[in-house]
């Protein structure tokens, strides 16, 4: 329950009187030793015997948590509730399958053409007749060609060529319509069909981006959670004060895009946490997750998300989905962020740990920030940029990562060539391996998606100013000061360590990751299969772990026992498939 939440202060002093009672039992024991584990029946203990002791910090817990009352009931509105649709539940929609991947109409027998109208999708989408399904087997497209459509690199494109009762394609991989793959949509014009994942028929829906996507009530004001520990105990800038004061700052929505997995849901809890408790502009700030799913998952009813189906190539590439998402979110009418003048576009494991209003103020329409990339200044990267480019090829290069402080305008512009970039990329990637092998320096591959904003940026000639120190990595150096602690706003998670001669670091030590052992002893990792199950707790004193390990873990643990347990889910899968993604 949250109350273990409120009792953490004074479980750190017990866990130091226990350790020092162990100590002085086998004074012999050497400091640098490893210690043995606590006896893990005596955690529960401990945490029972300390509620006494904190009832001063339950209230000031309390007392802080009023900081952020004003988050969720002054911030602007994520979406437009009065957006009406017309014809919600009709149809009429017409596409074509080819056999060329560029969807080439100069032969005419390469290439089938459909229709597809309701004025019931709901009911005729459904059925063993479904008058609004296509399923390719016993289909061909002529009557002189050797092959069904179900077979292997048949059908290669695929295109919405009428929609005038908006309607999108959903892709099944079997000729029954049971098992879903992906979507495809007007405006994404011509989509390439591979061969994995496998196509055999197609159903006809209304399109779910033209509907208002539901918001999970707010949090009342005496439910939220009170600031992070740290900001209780080292206090608040004197620039953030200032900067909270004023009413003539721009809003800013803090985004990030993701899938509904086991990975992504212990991420997705404390990302939402890290906002909640981070004091960000009471009237200013929201923040919103960008869902790639067929439909919202259980997250959603306390998580505020905008769902959007997937595209078949994030099947082949699944990072392809921070572009796609960003572009399905503007094209939604009813869902843009016409409320907000910035966006901040952060990634799942980009944690925030104190306010960002600072760097927001900086950013304007057409002055954007970003944080220095691990590539900056790659002649690499520049060269790839010529190779590839379209348009604005003498631009230099702005070689930004997350998060991106983008204004909404420029940012509507960026994500359709941010798509593009990926997409030429990739097709570059699959066809010749020699392409992948020259820039295998600059990550070329998992990382096309990074190449991929900053070529849209661009294209589109937004400029990025590069700015360093908005996040610290997990395994980038440690501050050497207080000073430089309270200049980290964000922490980007991976591992976490705790000091080797801690009792409970054995109890949780990892056999993965010894290359980073300068740390302490390995204790938890997203890269494990059992990163949303075991949550290394009780936690050192704050000043014995080092300052990327104690924020991971605290949000970590936190968010979850605000949150609560991830129960068992159409949307996760347990175990070793945790990062498998719902469709």
């Amino acid at each position: 329950s949250y109350s273990t939440y409120l009792i953490v202060v004074g479980v750190c002093a017990l866990i130091i009187t226990v350790v020092l009672l162990i100590r002085s039992i086998n004074p012999s024991q050497s400091s640098s030793s490893t210690s043995p584990p606590i006896d893990a029946h005596l955690i529960p203990d401990l945490l029972k015997q300390s509620k006494d002791k904190i009832a001063d910090a339950i209230s000031n817990s309390k007392t802080n948590s009023n900081a952020n009352a004003n988050a969720a009931k002054q911030a602007p509105p994520l979406f437009n509730t009065d957006y009406v649709v017309s014809n919600p539940n009709a149809v009429k929609i017409t596409f074509r399958l080819y056999s060329t991947s560029t969807c080439d109409e100069s032969d005419a027998s390469q290439y089938i053409t459909i229709t597809k109208e309701s004025s019931d999708v709901s009911a005729d989408s459904i059925g063993s007749s479904c008058p609004l399904c296509y399923a390719f087997c016993g289909q061909k497209l002529s009557d002189d060609s050797d092959h069904f459509l179900n077979e292997q690199n048949t059908v290669k494109g695929l295109k919405i060529v009428s929609n005038d009762i908006a309607g999108q394609l959903d892709l099944y991989s079997d000729c029954a319509l049971t098992q879903y793959h992906s979507s495809v949509f007007e405006f994404e014009e011509c989509v390439h069909i591979f061969d994995w994942p496998h196509t055999a028929g197609i159903r006809v829906r209304r399109n779910f981006l033209d509907f208002p996507q539901k918001m999970p009530p707010p949090i009342p004001a005496d439910k939220l959670p009170p600031l992070q520990e740290h900001l209780v105990v080292d206090g608040i800038s004197d620039e953030s004060k200032a900067l909270a004061a004023r009413d003539d700052i721009p809003s800013y929505l803090i985004v990030y895009s993701c899938e509904s997995s086991e990975y992504c849901a212990f991420q997705a809890q404390a990302n939402y946490y890290g906002f909640l408790t981070s004091s960000q502009h009471a009237s200013k700030a929201g923040f919103l997750r960008l869902l790639t799913s067929a439909e919202p998952d259980d997250l959603s009813s306390y998580i505020p998300t905008f769902t959007a189906p997937r595209n078949l190539y994030s099947r082949r590439y699944s990072p392809y989905n921070k572009a796609d998402v960003m572009v399905k979110w503007f094209e939604s009418a009813p869902n843009r962020p016409e409320q907000y003048d910035i966006v901040v576009v952060i990634d799942p494991d980009n944690w925030i740990i104190r306010d960002i209003t600072h760097w927001v103020v900086r950013a304007s329409e057409g002055h954007a920030l970003g944080e220095a990339a691990w590539f900056h200044g790659s002649h690499l990267v520049t060269e790839l940029w010529k190779e590839v480019c379209v348009h604005n090829c003498d631009w230099e290069l702005d070689m930004v990562g997350v998060p991106y402080i983008v204004h909404r305008n420029d940012l509507a512009k960026i994500a359709p060539y941010f798509k593009m970039y990926i997409n030429i990329m990739k097709e570059r990637e699959e066809q010749d391996k020699s392409f992948l092998n020259k820039y295998k320096g600059i990550q070329m591959g998992w990382g096309t998606e990074m190449f991929g904003y900053i070529f849209g940026a661009a294209h589109a000639g937004i400029k990025h100013e590069v700015v360093w120190g908005i996040q610290r990595r997990d395994v980038s150096d440690r501050p050497k000061s207080k000073q430089e602690e309270l200049s980290i706003d964000m922490i980007h998670m991976g591992r976490a360590w705790w000091p080797k001669d801690y009792p409970l670091s054995a109890h949780f030590m990892h056999t993965e990751g010894k290359a980073w052992s300068r740390f302490g002893t390995q204790v938890w990792c997203k890269c494990n299969y059992t990163a949303s199950d075991i949550i290394p707790w009780p936690m050192p004193p704050r000043e014995e772990v080092d300052f990327q390990s104690y924020h991971t873990l605290y949000l970590l643990w936190h968010g979850r026992q605000y949150f609560g347990d991830l129960p068992a889910s159409k949307y996760r899968k347990p175990s070793r498939r945790y990062n498998e993604p719902y469709p």
